[in-house]
């Protein structure tokens, strides 16, 4: 089940936003101030966070990056007043995934909460691929060898890597290419795409 942090030094409005939230199906717990909320989140999952910029202890921007370093799983929403936008803004552009303004529909909160979190399961299942791909060395092999090189000959490829069949090479490279991870460029050269890097990243973090 989908577990919801609500962050407002409302209570009045942190009890009703929790409240709908579980008529609704979801797990929901609340914060009334920053700290409070930062010692939740390191100490539970959650995969929502509904955070106002107005807390009385913490600037939100400033709960927002300690909150996305905590977890940087959990998908932030900023819940601001109509004033405040430009803040919620800078909040996009610091890693939260949307914003709501005051006084808002509990139908649009409850869209904009459905929309991350379906931008969570796209972007899980697309790392789990991308992890799939490159649980072989050879792949992985290929992927690290072309971040540092950036560019590189089949033969020389065959020659780091260690294989002497060609064929066997040929077919990894050709999954890093219909993954999207590499291409042959017209001087026959292999290289990485933008997402080849992306997941040369991955391979550094999961290792």
């Amino acid at each position: 089940m989908i577990k919801v942090l609500v962050v407002d030094d409302d209570e009045s409005i942190s009890q009703n936003l929790k409240t709908i939230l579980e008529e609704l199906g979801y797990i929901s717990d609340t914060a009334y101030n920053g700290e409070e909320a930062l010692r939740k989140i390191r100490e539970n999952h959650y995969e929502v966070a509904l955070i106002d910029l107005l807390l009385p202890d913490m600037d939100g921007l400033q709960l927002l990056i300690e909150a996305k370093k905590a977890s940087p799983t959990t998908s932030i929403i900023i819940i601001t007043a109509f004033g405040t936008i430009p803040n919620a803004v800078e909040a996009i552009k610091r890693g939260a995934s949307d914003y709501v303004t005051k006084p808002f529909r509990i139908d649009d909160l409850i869209t904009t909460i459905k929309k991350v979190v379906e931008e969570q399961r796209i972007t899980y299942e697309a790392n789990a691929e991308l992890l799939s791909i490159l649980s072989h060395p050879i792949r992985r092999s290929v992927i690290s060898l072309l971040a540092k090189h950036r560019r590189m000959k089949f033969t020389d490829l065959a020659r780091a890597v260690g294989i002497r069949d060609p064929p066997k090479l040929s077919f990894h490279l050709k999954i890093l290419r219909d993954a999207g991870l590499i291409i042959q460029e017209s001087d026959k050269l292999y290289t990485l795409t933008d997402k080849g890097i992306r997941a040369m990243r991955m391979i550094y973090i999961k290792t």
